[in-house]
């Protein structure tokens, strides 16, 4: 597929961001407004060892991307009982401001492919100095903004960004897909929207309102932090799937602002009053 969206596509390599390893041999000290403390220390590049609360120390599998250089997305499972839960660590090495997520399959029994996200601002700890004060914060700078973000396989997806909702509209299929580009209804479900730095944005969506339709389909999340200055992405996604297991994994793409009209943009919300 040699060009879609505007974008000319020389190879999947542009669309497939690295992983990072350069926390190797490295230690964080993150504080949280929350009043909890935890230690991070990173012996490779893809394991890590947690320290905080009452629990014993953790040994645990991670990945890093990076975005702008310095902003990273980290991402990791917490070993649970009847559950499955993915952290996810957004840290400005610039700032030491950080934003943590938590998302979890099987907090809610009664819909257990219902994942449920929980968020967290704090900052790192560095010796010999004060803990910042500032913090990223949610915002409502996206709304009414629209972008059409094209991905490594050629799925061409458009969003609109509401207050507290994202819309999407499917612009065009995955290579060698033949099912048709219908959102049946208006996918439109509840999103929440981070500021990390100016013309950078981490935005949050799991789909409740398809698993309200359907408990046995949606409840999954997608967390997407989004550089508007470059237009490119770096995101983690924790997806139900057709066994029933969880797994999570990082995407990435590059967008464009879309300034056409789209067919779901103007019609009435199907899940609202």
């Amino acid at each position: 597929m040699p060009f879609a969206n505007g974008i000319h596509f020389t190879g999947d390599e542009r669309f497939i961001r690295t992983l990072d390893y350069r926390l190797a041999g490295t230690s964080l000290h993150i504080c949280y407004d929350s009043g909890e403390e935890e230690l991070y220390s990173f012996p490779t590049g893809e394991d890590l060892v947690l320290y905080g609360g009452n629990r014993s120390p953790l040994w645990l599998r991670y990945g890093s991307l990076t975005i702008r250089e310095t902003v990273r997305m980290l991402a990791y499972e917490l070993p649970s009982s009847g559950s499955l839960t993915c952290v996810v660590l957004v840290i400005d090495e610039d700032s030491d401001l950080v934003t943590r997520v938590v998302t979890t399959f099987g907090a809610y029994p009664a819909r257990p492919n219902l994942a449920k996200t929980e968020y967290t601002f704090g900052a790192v700890k560095r010796e010999g100095k004060d803990l910042a004060w500032r913090r990223h914060c949610f915002t409502c700078e996206l709304t009414g903004k629209k972008i059409a973000w094209t991905y490594y396989n050629g799925f061409v997806n458009a969003h609109i960004y509401l207050d507290h909702f994202c819309r999407a509209q499917a612009l065009r299929r995955p290579d060698g897909d033949t099912s048709p580009l219908v959102d049946d209804p208006i996918y439109e479900e509840p999103a929440v929207y981070v500021k990390i730095r100016k013309n950078l944005y981490l935005m949050g969506v799991t789909e409740e309102r398809i698993n309200r339709r359907n408990p046995d389909r949606g409840g999954s999340n997608l967390l997407l932090l989004m550089d508007l200055d470059s237009m490119q992405d770096i995101g983690r996604n924790f997806v139900r799937l057709p066994s029933g297991l969880r797994a999570w994994g990082f995407i990435h793409a590059e967008g464009k602002i879309y300034t056409g009209c789209l067919e779901t943009e103007a019609a009435p919300s199907p899940n609202t009053v």
